[in-house]
């Protein structure tokens, strides 16, 4: 399989996945895997592996399956090259799900909606009052079921 890197023209474009290109973050393009999912790419020629997340669609170039940010690029060593053969790992969602949790420095962006941690509900027996949040204006009503006098 073959990989190459996304360029200066894309940055601060619309990836696919709706979030705006960055060159340092480790992301990828694929035409194939699913927006969201990670793989782990390894360049043969020097032996080194990153990990990714695809975010965006591409590369749109005949013989090419994955288009790497220029950061991920520049881990496995692809940049001197600008193309090159590369093994692709899927990680499992599973897998992807512990290791966000395991890691507490993880980027909470790069998050889906399913892999956060839920909010915690107030127990039941739980007696005290809402909190409302700063520069919010708590506005109380009764609903009675006594007739109106209008």
């Amino acid at each position: 399989m073959r990989a190459s890197y996304q360029g200066q023209a894309q940055v601060g474009h619309r990836t696919a996945s709706g979030e705006i290109y960055d060159p340092n973050e480790l992301t990828a393009a694929s035409r194939t895997l699913p927006l969201g999912s990670k793989v782990v790419v390894t360049n043969p020629s020097t032996g080194r592996s990153v990990q990714v997340r695809i975010n965006d669609r591409g590369p749109f170039v005949h013989g090419r399956s994955l288009d790497l940010s220029k950061r991920a690029a520049d881990e496995i060593g692809l940049t001197e090259k600008g193309v090159g053969r590369v093994k692709i790992k899927r990680i499992p969602k599973s897998q992807t799900i512990a290791d966000s949790k395991s890691n507490p420095s993880a980027d909470s962006k790069s998050k889906t909606r399913t892999e956060l941690e839920p909010a915690s509900a107030p127990s039941a027996k739980s007696k005290q009052a809402p909190t409302v949040p700063s520069g919010v204006t708590a506005i109380s009503t009764s609903i009675s079921n006594a007739p109106s006098d209008h």
